[in-house]
């Protein structure tokens, strides 16, 4: 396949595929007989320290926030300029990454990732209906929630909910989960239910453990 051919002897690297609706003129309506374009790319796997995943983050709250489409909501779509500014924001800064939270101020994701918190033994992650980016690891995490009989909920975060959580960590699929130390002025511990979920997830292969 096309991807094989481009991973060849590659044993640890990323591969991009990004699907467009193909060449056009101008304007916004695409031509009927308009045929997809695909385009791969191969990148070296990030050099992320390992203490990331063991010892866990600090982690900065964004000023840059998430406009609201209920359309586009969930999707990895081309219109990554609101994460442009985001990573802008979060370079500036002293953290490795940092919290977007929509014009509602409702906690969404990270600028790269997606969040969890854990209260009370259950597991909550921002509902994404509105902004957002579903990503792989995410829909993992609830698979394995639903498959294991843990708690979870899907729901509207606040910022100080995040702050009053017993277990608060980000996830992506090169990244795999990095637990989050600190908020501000708000310290969490490298909990238990992180770390097992860590493992499990190495364990199918869903993530890289450093």
């Amino acid at each position: 396949s096309e991807s094989s051919q481009l991973c060849g002897q590659s044993k640890l690297a990323v591969l991009k595929l990004i699907v467009s609706r193909g060449e056009g003129g101008r304007g916004y309506q695409p031509a009927m007989s308009m045929n997809s374009t695909r385009i791969f790319s191969l990148h070296d796997w990030p050099d992320y320290p390992p203490a990331y995943q063991k010892d866990g983050i600090e982690v900065s709250v964004c000023k840059t926030r998430l406009g609201l489409n209920p359309s586009l909501a969930g999707l990895k779509h081309l219109n990554r300029l609101e994460q442009v500014l985001l990573s802008q924001e979060v370079s500036l800064g002293q953290c490795p990454e940092g919290l977007a939270l929509d014009i509602e101020d409702r906690v969404i994701e990270g600028s790269m990732s997606n969040i969890f918190i854990v209260k009370n033994g259950q597991f909550l992650t921002p509902s994404l209906d509105k902004a957002g980016v579903a990503g792989v690891i995410r829909g993992k995490i609830l698979d394995i929630c639903k498959a294991s009989g843990l708690a979870y909920l899907v729901t509207s975060l606040s910022l100080q909910d995040v702050l009053n959580a017993d277990e608060v960590f980000l996830c992506n699929s090169i990244a795999g989960v990095w637990p989050v130390v600190r908020i501000a002025d708000a310290a969490f511990e490298t909990g238990s239910y992180t770390q097992k979920l860590q493992k499990q997830l190495a364990s199918e292969n869903m993530i890289v453990m450093s």
